[in-house]
This record gives structure tokens, C-alpha cells and sequence, in this order.
């Protein structure tokens, strides 16, 4: 596993992990010294925060880090993580996102949590790493794109926290190993041709049980997870790849150009072409249409 820092200012910091491809097993325990939000740019890992608090974290997730929290790591699959992570004090916070505040208090039932992306967060999140890394914009642009992307997921957290289904604690337990065991599997094979018959399998439930506590768990259809899966995994290709559209599209499991074109504009309001030819002239603002 390596770290680096790649941007710090009076309210935030940015850094980036990065874990090889390894095979299945636990990290030592970790607690944080601030509050994070760790994003993966490309594979998967596991945040294990109790026996029975696991959230699998994809390109299509946040998994929020509560401040002295121990927790510790595990990557299903075996295919490791790249991931982008903000990270700030309790009093920062206050000053960037007040709302977030409940009766004067920092609202610490956001934390030890995660949270399925809205679309244009992904995006947001590619440019910024993008940008922080090759070195352009000034720190007053870098910090205000960290700081509304940190409050888009944090909204986001507090807006869709995932209702649960069931009275008792064992039902709780079942539905979230399902889920999550359904998230591995969708993240290891994005552009496999996956069923929800072969879901349903995996997860040791009933196609309609799955579709039903997966949507009601995170904010999102079981369908529209596995598409933002795939756009999530076209888009490093279409910022820093010269590949072909048609190409990267039938790569990721769309089953066109134009159907990849579609998709992309829909979710995140500019089409994968526009995209690439504003990221390479290095136009960072104004990429993505109003919200």
C-alpha cells in the first residue's frame, strides 16, 4: 500500500492510496486522526468497521471515515484499489458545510457509513485528481473544487441514507452481507453480462428480495449500479486514453458507440467526446452542466 499528499490548505487535504493487486485478507486496524472520504478512482476494497459493519467501496462509492473510528481493510477479488481521499478536522467542517452540523453538534451518524455517488460526483472526482496531479489550476481553484466535492457527498450521505429493511438485527445483517457480496461482484467483472437471476444467485436471494433491498439500501436500482459501474470504469479511459470511443465502449459492456454515448450524457450532462476534448485543453471549469 502506498500514500502520498497532494494538496493540503487551512480546510482540507487531499491524497491518494494505492493498493496492488493482492490476494483476499485483512489490513491491521486503523484510526484515522481526522475525519476522510475515500473514493475509489479504479478497483474495490472492503471497509470492516465491526463483524457486522462491512461496506464494499467501488468507483460508483465514498465510504465516509469517522475520526479515532478503528476499522480495517480487506480487497474481494484481489484486484486492489486506486483511491482519491479528502480529509479534514470536526472544525472545518463546520465552516464548510454548517448544515451539517445538529444542534451545534457535528453530526457523527454520517461516519462509519458509505454512499453510492450521484453521477457527476464521479466526474468531479476524476478532474480533481487530474488536476491536483498535473500540477494546474492555482490552490484557491483546487481547494474550492475539493471542498464542493466534499460537500456533494457529504449531501449526498445525509440525503440518501439507505433505509433498512426488516425488524431485527439478523434480517439488517443478511440484507447488507447481500448487498455487498452483489457490489464485489458487479466491481470484479463491471462489463460481464450479468443477470439478476445470476445476482440473485450470488447473493443467496430471490430476484425480487434482491432488486428490493438493493434499492432501498443504496438509493440506487440494482440496474443503474451495474451502468454506473461501467461508465465509472470508461471513464479514466476517455480522459487518458487515446482509444477509440467504440472501443472503450465495448470494453466497459455497452453495446454500442452510440449506446455508451447515451448513457454517459444522460448520467453526467456532456458526452464522453466533449468530455475528452475539454480535459486534454485542460478546460476544467464549466466540463459539466449546471446540477
Amino acid at each position: 500500500m502506498t500514500s502520498r499528499s497532494l494538496f493540503q490548505s487551512e480546510l482540507i487535504q487531499l491524497g491518494d492510496v494505492c493498493v496492488q493487486p493482492r490476494t483476499a485478507g485483512f489490513t491491521n486496524p486503523e484510526v484515522m486522526d481526522h475525519n476522510a472520504i475515500a473514493m475509489p478512482l479504479r478497483g474495490v476494497f472492503a471497509s470492516h468497521f465491526s463483524r457486522r459493519r462491512v461496506f464494499v467501496t467501488t468507483p460508483n462509492d465514498a465510504v465516509l471515515l469517522g475520526a479515532g473510528v478503528p476499522h480495517h481493510y480487506s480487497f474481494p477479488g484481489g484486484i486492489g484499489d486506486h483511491s482519491l481521499v479528502l480529509r479534514w478536522s470536526s472544525g472545518a467542517l463546520a465552516k464548510i458545510h454548517p448544515g451539517l452540523l445538529c444542534r451545534d453538534q457535528f453530526d457523527a451518524a454520517l461516519f462509519s457509513s458509505h454512499v453510492s455517488l450521484p453521477p457527476r460526483a464521479m466526474v468531479e472526482r476524476e478532474l480533481l485528481w487530474r488536476q491536483v496531479v498535473i500540477g494546474k489550476g492555482d490552490a484557491l481553484e483546487i481547494e474550492v473544487r475539493a471542498i464542493n466535492l466534499l460537500a456533494t457527498v457529504l449531501s449526498a450521505s445525509r440525503r440518501f441514507a439507505p433505509r433498512r429493511v426488516g425488524r431485527r438485527h439478523g434480517s439488517i445483517d443478511r440484507q447488507q452481507v447481500q448487498i455487498e457480496r452483489v457490489k464485489a461482484a458487479v466491481a470484479a467483472d463491471p462489463a460481464r453480462r450479468w443477470t439478476l437471476e445470476t445476482l440473485a444467485s450470488l447473493a443467496a436471494a430471490s430476484p425480487f428480495h434482491l432488486a428490493r433491498i438493493f434499492k432501498l439500501q443504496t438509493a440506487v436500482s440494482l440496474y443503474e449500479y451495474v451502468l454506473r459501474m461501467r461508465l465509472a470504469c470508461a471513464l479514466p479511459l476517455v480522459l487518458d486514453s487515446g482509444d477509440g470511443l467504440t472501443d472503450i465502449a465495448l470494453r466497459t459492456g455497452f453495446a454500442s458507440h452510440s449506446h455508451f454515448t447515451e448513457k454517459f450524457r444522460t448520467r453526467f450532462g456532456v458526452t464522453p467526446s466533449e468530455l475528452r476534448r475539454r480535459a486534454h485543453k485542460n478546460v476544467i471549469e464549466g466540463v459539466l452542466t449546471p446540477h
